[in-house]
């Protein structure tokens, strides 16, 4: 009988994405998708640690999870993605149930952290959860040439494609550099290829997902970035103060609070129009 998996996602919509393509992977080793945490075998949840409210969230969830350990306690429970990657030995120590922790970059590892956890426990004639337990966090970042080995979308008329990952830009206030690491791009005909198959798989839409999608390219060694023919493509996550190196996808902006710069409402206008100044007559907001 196989076994199956139940994953729960936080956050933005690249863990959205990561979720979909860890489920890729484990449904092409043979696990089933579970519906509810009471029908898996293994139970993941892919956090955020963008608010701490997010975070308190998924605490709160794997303490019900707990729960549920006591009753079964050959269920595996992880924590997978950024809050893995910032608290790992405070999960740990939070959740004491908790079997595997694992960030961004080993997501595509899971099949084989999955199975050492298994091979742990059989070795231990005298079950102790410490013995068995797996932590991965250790690179900033996805490797470039990991691929899923299976695919797993919930939506079949429009689909995340991962252009890049991580932010050069350090602002004080946000942990994203911390848990994804530098800006590292796809190669452009794995991205190429991806749309390709979606498009042909009959899906419409397409949004390109990073955590700073306009920077796209910027570590190549041509510094070419995207200079395709492609005329409409859709943003999430951009940073204003780069696009008008992507005149390409020059379309829409939705000016965030990140860009206000002040904290008084009286003169949010200001900030917020300026790095609209010197776009082409063609941008809306």
């Amino acid at each position: 009988m196989n076994k199956a998996v139940f994953l729960q996602t936080y956050g933005c919509q690249m863990n959205e994405r990561d979720s979909e393509e860890v489920l890729g992977m484990l449904s092409a080793q043979g696990y089933e998708i579970a519906e509810q945490p009471e029908q898996a075998d293994v139970v993941l949840l892919n956090t955020c640690s963008v608010r701490e409210h997010a975070e308190e969230r998924a605490y709160g969830k794997m303490g019900e999870l707990s729960v549920l350990k006591r009753e079964r306690p050959e269920l595996v429970l992880g924590i997978i993605g950024c809050m893995a990657k910032l608290h790992q030995e405070a999960i740990f120590q939070r959740l004491p149930a908790v079997d595997l922790v694992a960030g961004p970059a080993e997501l595509y590892d899971l099949p084989y952290l999955l199975a050492e956890i298994q091979e742990r426990r059989q070795r231990n004639t005298i079950y102790d959860i410490r013995n068995t337990r797996v932590a991965a966090v250790g690179r900033k970042f996805r490797p470039l040439d990991a691929k899923p080995n299976g695919e797993f979308r919930k939506n079949k008329v429009s689909a995340f494609v991962t252009i890049m990952e991580g932010c050069d830009k350090a602002c004080a206030y946000c942990i994203v550099p911390m848990t994804r690491g530098q800006e590292i791009s796809r190669p452009a005909e794995e991205i190429l290829e991806e749309i390709r198959i979606l498009v042909e798989s009959g899906y419409r839409d397409i949004a390109l997902l990073g955590q700073n999608v306009n920077s796209y390219g910027k570590r190549f060694p041509d510094g070419s970035g995207y200079r395709g023919p492609l005329g409409r493509l859709r943003l999430l996550e951009e940073d204003p103060d780069s696009l008008l190196d992507f005149p390409q996808l020059l379309r829409r902006i939705d000016a965030s609070i990140r860009c206000a710069g002040r904290r008084r409402p009286a003169v949010f206008g200001t900030p917020v129009g300026h790095p609209l100044r010197g776009y082409p007559a063609s941008v809306a907001v």
